[in-house]
Parts: C-alpha cells; structure tokens; sequence
C-alpha cells in the first residue's frame, strides 16, 4: 500500500445523497513487483468430444434425454 503523502482525496461534488470523491494514487516504482496477475490465465483447448460429453451430462441433468 502507498504512503498516505502518495495518496491525493479530490471532493468531485456534493450530492443529496453525500459526497463524491476521486482517490489519486501516486504512480507505482518500475522496479515494483505485481502481486497479482495482469492477464487472465489461458484457457485450455477442450475437444469436440469433450464438449459434447459435458453437454450431454447437462441435458440428462436436466431431464432433456
């Protein structure tokens, strides 16, 4: 998390319901390590087969065959 001197609150407006803010963080170090991956993983390629096996084990779920 960054220091709080890093961080900026800006009020947008004032609303009936309450207020509004905008948190400005400060920009993070090029050298800092993500802990969180950027991009969703790959999917795997499923076969033809395989789809048709689940897509059978759902409609028998379901009470369709």
């Amino acid at each position: 998390m960054a220091p709080a001197e890093d961080t900026r609150v800006k009020e947008i407006d004032k609303r009936a319901s309450g207020q509004a803010f905008e948190v400005i963080l400060a920009t993070s170090a090029p050298h800092a390590k993500v802990s969180f991956p950027l991009f969703p993983p790959k999917k795997t390629d499923v076969s033809l087969g395989e789809s048709q096996k689940k897509l059978d084990a759902a409609e028998e779920k379901l009470g369709l065959i």
